[in-house]
């Protein structure tokens, strides 16, 4: 692939390729700075080498084998179990979660220590609706049985031959009755055993910190770490600045301003060009 092949995305100041993870990315340096230029953003970076043999300081969480609940742990079946009793999960469209969950959406933000704060409803509703008119997106809704009650839902992307867990928010006064698990279960077992996708993705690996939600699919669902290369580019306005600020990393990762927490992200990102290319 080259750039005329690729659409690139812009996502906090930096492009990178709306293409799945195992997608091949063939681009000179040259159309690199082309690129950050045309552009006038800051970063470029795209994933090489997938699923590469060695540990590496990126990857992305990952299932690629069927979902079959008789593999887990007695415990994790018996909490599914728990879940489907409790909890119906249907495939829903977009317009559905526009309407009605919103308050899922901002109750769940409350629980996050997040530099990214929620939308406001106008904004969230209008989010949904846009996407109703892409279908490589996927909807899914939890409802409590005892009542019909929404209080968890799913929003996924399709991409090739795999699917993108982009968005999992639960309402967190209704964890008892084990809405993830149903989800998660129901979920893997439509795309992988009903469509037969090649794998589902939860996405790579946090940059600040290790995600609950990751931890709970590799713990529970048997998710792994696919690793791969992570390419980093940089435009020539802040080349300087990433090499001065660089060896400070650590000070402003122990502190709590916005800002700082922003550049520690950013220095994370040099810390990992550096595992494999050196200084």
């Amino acid at each position: 692939m080259n750039d005329n092949k690729i659409r690139w995305k812009e996502y906090q100041r930096t492009l990178i390729p709306d293409i799945a993870p195992h997608s091949r990315v063939q681009i000179s340096i040259d159309e690199v700075k082309t690129l950050l230029k045309r552009k006038n953003i800051y970063l470029l970076t795209f994933i090489s080498d997938w699923d590469c043999k060695n540990e590496t300081e990126y990857w992305y969480v990952i299932k690629d084998k069927p979902e079959d609940i008789n593999e887990y742990k007695s415990k994790v079946r018996n909490q599914i179990n728990r879940g489907i009793k409790n909890c119906e999960v249907k495939k829903v469209n977009a317009q559905f979660i526009a309407l009605n969950a919103y308050e899922i959406y901002n109750k769940a933000f409350a629980t996050y220590n997040s530099l990214v704060k929620p939308h406001t409803e106008k904004k969230f509703r209008d989010n949904m609706l846009a996407l109703s008119k892409n279908p490589d997106y996927d909807f899914f809704a939890v409802f409590r049985k005892e009542n019909d009650q929404l209080i968890a839902y799913a929003q996924n992307k399709l991409q090739d031959t795999m699917v993108h867990y982009t968005t999992i928010k639960f309402h967190p006064d209704f964890l008892n009755l084990y809405p993830g698990y149903a989800l998660i279960h129901e979920m893997n077992k439509y795309y992988l055993n009903t469509i037969k996708l090649r794998y589902v993705s939860d996405g790579a690996r946090s940059l600040v910190h290790e995600t609950n939600i990751q931890g709970f699919l590799t713990q529970k669902f048997q998710f792994r770490k696919s690793y791969c290369r992570l390419n980093v580019f940089y435009s020539c306005k802040i080349v300087l600045f990433v090499k001065v600020l660089y060896p400070f990393r650590i000070f402003l990762k122990l502190s709590d301003n916005s800002i700082f927490k922003s550049l520690y992200v950013l220095l994370k990102l040099e810390n990992i060009r550096r595992s494999y290319n050196g200084k």
